[in-house]
């Protein structure tokens, strides 16, 4: 895999975390998580979007 085909899945996957990250504040608005569940799930996400960010500008 060349590295524009990493980027390319690497903006992909982004861009479902971000859809994730929708689903799951719909999920906490509608009482299905626990506030402290929603807060573990969000660092994750965020901490996993970093990685992926960061691994995506190292490609440039």
């Amino acid at each position: 895999m060349g590295r524009t085909s990493v980027r390319y899945s690497l903006d992909d996957s982004l861009g479902s975390l971000s859809e994730l990250d929708t689903q799951i504040e719909i999920a906490f608005r509608l009482g299905y998580l626990k506030k402290e569940e929603y807060e573990t799930i969000e660092e994750e996400l965020i901490e996993i979007q970093k990685l992926f960010s960061g691994l995506s500008r190292s490609l440039n």
